[in-house]
């Protein structure tokens, strides 16, 4: 056995269902899985036999200008041997041909567009596709990645002068180098010189999927497909369908407060850990073991409130009217506000309704509060309220949004929506405001802010057409499958005698939003503008392809649509799910 055979035969040994090919990429070995041939050994031994023919060349020649043996070229164009990326270089430079020329399938008649698996890790949904590769003044490759969780591809440095472009899709990559890790999120991308051993590597729960283009320094990067995809996207989630609606009993009916009354649904805010919904009223829920915060789980049938269960830590049940939940940007804690609409600061008595939440996610007993009053015995994140009064700049406001986003610095960046601001509560405006700042994840599971709150973004529905109603903002979301922003605005007025309720929905890409562009609205796919009948204060993302919506109707009970009764019970809660079209 030659040392290249035995090279070979020992990376079977170490990663036997390692399958890979790529030239510029410096990829070690083509594999196949001992229970299936892949295609593109097929078209190796094809191309390369049909090639050599084409040269008028017999088997030695050629293993003697490619200065390999003839026993391993034998067993290439058998289809029969792995192959390594040296080799095929080699054969690629005495054949006259590109690399691509020797992977891509015989009949392929557009030398750019490859489409081939190239690469698969220990889980089947891992892999690489070599989507095409096109000769510049050296080639260039343009890559499709999918790495399932706890998936890991290692690699030994390209040519000297080599960069590579990567583009997140879904997910979190981390990026390994030589000094240092690099953790790129969904919607973001990294350049970066792949002359050194680098490693791709998914940390997270959740499927990751990455575009990677290779190219040499002195070409531009091939980023005109990976554009024409985002925009084909943004498109796309600019339009839903209603697949379900219904309510969600969140208490036992008939509850009633302190004072008698019946208790009623108010829903403001949810969030989806990938298993269960977590949701909030902006009313407490009384009664031993409960609380305004719940959780419960979502199968395919829609959500289960059989299995609703209360978080009941005392920090989660003194807080009052909470209003939106984020998850960090890693998906390893979950951040909860309340609205901060009302302050007594000589008695501290409505401190409960000035709450910024933090604790890893599914473990609510680690609740701890964001920048809390450093006074023995004074409860809420009254340190915070003082940073927010100094970014709004007006003596009343209403925080309703909650968000946080990948951000250049820090761990992320987090976003506050402003639904009302102006001298009281009785002396306002809606708004659709954005404040934000960078913040930075300490050892003990809390934030940091590193820079002072500032505004980010603020749009006028007013400039729209199908916009009949004046609304403030109710919630924001981040969609990190498509790296995209959804705001929900909300209004509740009077036409005549009557009381009249809604939302609508938008969306935008976060470069968009960072640029200050104006949102899409979201529509029907029909094209009619997507007005809710009722009013909208809460957005979960679920997947790549749907929305759950959640309402606060406050004492209208009316379900249109929702169900075929005309009314809810004061314990019910309606919702609506969206499917992206």
């Amino acid at each position: 056995m030659d040392n290249e055979v035995a090279r070979e035969e020992a990376g079977r040994a170490l990663c036997p269902h390692f399958l890979v090919v790529g030239k510029i990429v410096r990829m070690r070995i083509i594999l196949h899985n001992e229970n299936q041939r892949p295609d593109v050994l097929v078209h190796v031994a094809a191309n390369v036999r049909r090639l050599r023919l084409a040269a008028e060349l017999s088997q030695q020649a050629l293993a003697d200008q490619a200065e390999i043996s003839r026993r391993m070229l034998v067993n290439i164009e058998k289809g029969d041997v792995n192959v390594s990326l040296g080799t095929l270089d080699k054969l690629a430079e005495a054949l006259g041909v590109l690399f691509y020329a020797l992977v891509q399938p015989p009949e392929s008649e557009d030398s750019a567009r490859i489409n081939e698996v190239a690469w698969v890790g220990k889980a089947p949904e891992s892999r690489a596709v070599l989507l095409a590769s096109k000769p510049a003044t050296q080639e260039v490759e343009l890559w499709s990645w999918t790495l399932a969780p706890g998936e890991r591809y290692d690699s030994a440095p390209d040519d000297a002068g080599w960069h590579e472009m990567l583009v997140v899709t879904q997910g979190e990559l981390t990026l390994t180098l030589e000094r240092e890790d690099i953790v790129i999120r969904a919607g973001d991308f990294h350049v970066y010189p792949s002359d050194q051993a680098y490693a791709y590597r998914n940390t997270g729960t959740d499927m990751l999927r990455f575009i990677r283009n290779v190219s040499p320094r002195t070409q531009s990067c091939m980023a005109c497909p990976i554009v024409m995809m985002f925009r084909f996207e943004e498109q796309r989630m600019a339009k839903v369908r209603i697949t379900q609606q219904g309510t969600i009993h969140c208490f036992p009916a008939g509850l009633k407060d302190e004072d008698g009354k019946l208790v009623n649904a108010e829903i403001s805010a949810v969030a989806y850990d990938g298993e269960r919904l977590l949701m909030a009223s902006d009313k407490p829920i009384p009664g031993e073991g409960r609380s305004a915060v719940f959780s419960l789980p979502l199968d395919s049938s829609g959500p289960d409130d059989s299995q609703l269960e209360y978080l009941t830590t005392p920090l989660i049940r003194q807080a009052v009217k909470y209003e939106d939940f984020a998850l960090t940007t890693d998906g390893r804690h979950m951040l909860a506000t309340t609205g901060f609409d009302r302050i007594d600061s000589e008695s501290h008595a409505l401190n409960a309704y000035n709450h910024l939440l933090i604790w890893p996610l599914g473990e609510p007993d680690k609740v701890q509060v964001v920048d809390p009053d450093p006074r023995d015995g004074v409860e809420g994140s009254l340190e915070f309220r003082q940073k927010l009064e100094a970014a709004i700049g007006q003596p009343y406001y209403k925080i309703e949004g909650l968000a946080v986003v990948p951000s250049d610095r820090g761990d992320g960046l987090i976003l506050f929506g402003v639904r009302e601001q102006g001298n009281s509560h009785d002396d306002f405006a809606y708004v659709r405001r954005v404040i934000g700042a960078r913040y930075a994840m300490t050892d003990s599971d809390n934030i940091e802010f590193i820079e002072e709150l500032h505004d980010v973004y603020a749009f006028d529905p007013a400039e729209y057409d199908g916009v009949d109603h004046e609304c403030g903002l109710s919630s924001l979301e981040y969609d990190p499958y498509h790296a995209r922003l959804y705001l929900v605005t909300s209004f509740e007025t009077e036409q005549g005698s009557e009381e009249v309720i809604g939302g609508y929905l938008w969306v935008l890409s976060l470069a968009d939003f960072h640029a200050g562009k104006p949102p899409t609205l979201v529509t029907h796919e029909d094209g009619r503008v997507l007005e809710f009948e009722h009013k909208a204060e809460g957005l979960a993302v679920l997947d790549r392809e749907r929305l759950f919506v959640v309402y606060d109707n406050d004492r209208n009970h009316e379900l249109g649509s929702v169900d075929e009764r005309d009314e809810r019970h004061s314990c019910e809660a309606p919702y609506t799910m969206l499917a992206l079209v």
